[in-house]
């Protein structure tokens, strides 16, 4: 059974059904190297949801990860028969304020996919695309790349005091991938994140799909142009943090 908190040993199990449970909830993610995030967690950290996941493979072709239902609801578990390990993922809510593309083609397809609207705009030594995305997000690692938050929750005893940047250090398809994860400015958590973070569903809802979907923003419309650039004149900052 899952439970609540961030905890930092990697449990792992084998030998107990059926499959996992998918949801069609947004999540975070970042599929190239240096891809990153500014967010706003909702969750504080020992109202974290953590449950085991097996990692799903059809031959040699990854499938996502499927809820060890043995573990979560003491039902037969067809990962756990076939002696596919579980490892603890964790979950929390999050408030995506802007992401930030590098230029591949992956990220141009990605944002006319979804009719954003990217700007360039430099991080450090970097061009990247901004996309202000302000929609709120479910986070969902393993143990492994959650590490470091923690980390900071046991130093800070929360994550609510400011936005954090989470970034991707590895190439897709990379099993060496790892997550960095940055804290920036401290920034009071305002009662528009308050009333955000009150109403969104229980994460344990969401992990054993009794929720499986949440109202998002609409996407823009089709005539802006995706890949607008920021002018110059607004972009004297680019390369410093946002002022959220």
């Amino acid at each position: 059974m899952g439970g609540r908190g961030v905890e930092s040993d990697e449990d792992e199990i084998t030998g107990g059904g059926g499959g996992g449970q998918r949801t069609f909830i947004p999540r975070v993610m970042l599929r190239d190297d240096g891809e990153f995030c500014r967010i706003r967690f909702l969750t504080e950290h020992d109202d974290i949801f953590w449950e085991l996941h097996h990692k799903n493979m059809v031959g040699k072709d990854f499938r996502g990860y499927a809820l060890c239902t043995k573990s979560a609801t003491g039902e037969d578990c067809a990962f756990c028969n076939d002696g596919v390990p579980a490892n603890k993922h964790y979950f929390a809510w999050v408030y995506e304020l802007s992401h930030f593309y590098p230029l591949t083609e992956r990220a141009k397809e990605t944002i006319k996919r979804r009719e954003l609207k990217g700007k360039k705009v430099k991080e450090g030594k970097q061009t990247f695309y901004r996309v202000d995305t302000e929609e709120v997000l479910l986070m969902q690692y393993s143990g492994y790349h959650f590490g470091a938050v923690e980390k900071r929750a046991e130093r800070h005893g929360t994550l609510l005091d400011r936005p954090f940047e989470w970034i991707r250090n590895g190439q897709p398809g990379d099993t060496d991938t790892s997550y960095i994860f940055e804290a920036l400015d401290e920034e009071p958590f305002s009662k528009e994140l308050k009333k955000i973070a009150t109403d969104l569903p229980d994460l344990e809802d969401i992990v054993l799909g009794r929720v499986s979907s949440l109202d998002t923003k609409e996407a823009a419309s089709d005539d802006a142009d995706p890949f607008e650039e920021e002018p110059a004149e607004k972009n004297n900052g680019a390369n410093e943090e946002e002022p959220f």
